[in-house]
């Protein structure tokens, strides 16, 4: 069996823990499900992270304290638990950068790294069902496209 491609009808219905998004500016069903998260998806595009101060680097130094860097394998991912607001487990959020193979590859990455649950991929616009199909063949997959007439 093949990957599944959804209807506007059937895009938020259960069948898949993990759905995978664009961002906001990329599609329709982003700016949907952002609403159902509690606008999380917008709150943390606009997050940026405070970086230390010098008298913390300092302080870090001079005590000899251990310093971590946070480690961000895909940037540009953003991961949301979502099983109280929406009918899965987990929903992300990846930067899609008008390179369809790099996404999915990217995609791929975290996917495994999940445990590869059953997954929904919500298109970026101009981007078709099959043009996803074609690159990832994984039977749990299923996709909606984009419902770009919402943009004309």
């Amino acid at each position: 069996m093949a990957s599944k491609i959804l209807s506007a009808h059937t895009a938020l219905v259960p069948g898949s823990d993990l759905w995978v998004l664009p961002q906001l500016t990329e599609s329709y069903w982003t700016e949907r499900i952002n609403w159902y998260l509690n606008f999380q998806i917008s709150r943390a595009e606009s997050h940026k992270s405070k970086a230390l101060s010098d008298l913390q680097i300092q302080e870090i130094h001079e005590f000899d304290l251990p310093h971590f860097e946070p480690q961000n394998n895909i940037p540009n991912a953003l991961l949301i638990g979502s099983r109280d607001s929406l009918p899965n487990s987990q929903t992300i959020v990846l930067k899609f950068n008008q390179d369809i193979e790099v996404w999915l590859k990217d995609i791929q990455h975290i996917w495994s790294a999940l445990g590869q649950p059953k997954i929904r991929i919500f298109a970026p616009k101009k981007i078709k069902a099959e043009n996803i199909s074609q690159i990832w063949t994984e039977e749990k997959l299923s996709i909606v496209e984009s419902q770009s007439s919402r943009y004309v």
